[in-house]
């Protein structure tokens, strides 16, 4: 179909050079000149091609991008959806075991373990203390191997 039409209008064009009033002639340098711009304009075409072709790949690529977000996002509100009820669970749990701490408490005597200031220290202070405290136990040590020792002179005195 695309041949016929070509050739119906090839024949058209050969009539109208012949029976016009001045005839068309077309000179080779015509020629050449068409298939120069016909030469730039496929050029054109191809550099508008490529281009296209690159912004449907970085189409692409930026929509694959944005259905990762959009899983991640799904998945985000999956686990918020899901975060209350734990939540919930956990806080009874809490509550459980303070109630469980607060009736051990009480079984063994939880105000000796509130009157006791030791018992109240930060963690640093208690670490000092600790630290003090050997220092005092190797002095108390050092003093027992010494007086270890004089014992025996005054055993035999």
């Amino acid at each position: 179909l695309r041949f016929s039409y070509l050739e119906q209008v090839t024949k058209e064009k050969y009539l109208r050079s012949i029976v016009g009033d001045p005839p068309l002639l077309v000179t080779p340098t015509e020629n050449a000149e068409l298939e120069e711009k016909l030469a730039v304009m496929k050029r054109e075409l191809k550099a508008k091609k490529e281009e296209c072709d690159s912004l449907v790949k970085e189409m692409d690529d930026v929509a694959r991008d944005v259905a990762a977000r959009y899983e991640a996002v799904n998945q985000g509100k999956a686990e918020l959806a899901r975060l209350p009820a734990e939540i919930a669970v956990l806080q009874e749990e809490l509550e459980q075991v303070k109630a469980e701490l607060t009736e051990k408490r009480e079984a063994l005597g939880a105000s000796n373990i509130d009157s006791n200031p030791r018992m109240q220290m930060s963690l640093d202070a208690t670490q000092s203390a600790l630290e003090e405290r050997r220092k005092e136990n190797q002095k108390l040590d050092e003093e027992i191997e010494a007086l270890k020792q004089q014992m025996p002179m005054k055993m035999r005195e």
